[in-house]
């Protein structure tokens, strides 16, 4: 956007990234909680609790330990 061109037609390159599906903030979502849900997978096997599941509503995201499903 910043560097495709002149910078007087900025503002008609933005709009073009603005109307493709896959620049959509939102259709990022799912990766964001995946990528966050690893973490905190990881984090718990860090401190020696093995085999944690992370569920996401949407919303949040909740750590369910082995000895609690």
């Amino acid at each position: 956007v910043e560097y495709a061109g002149p910078a007087s037609q900025r503002e008609d390159r933005l709009q073009q990234m603005r109307s493709l599906h896959y620049s959509d903030l939102s259709a990022d979502r799912q990766v964001v909680a995946a990528v966050q849900a690893m973490e905190m997978i990881l984090e718990e096997q860090a401190k020696g609790n093995p085999d944690c599941v992370v569920r996401y509503n949407g919303r949040n995201l909740s750590l369910l330990h082995p000895s609690a499903m």
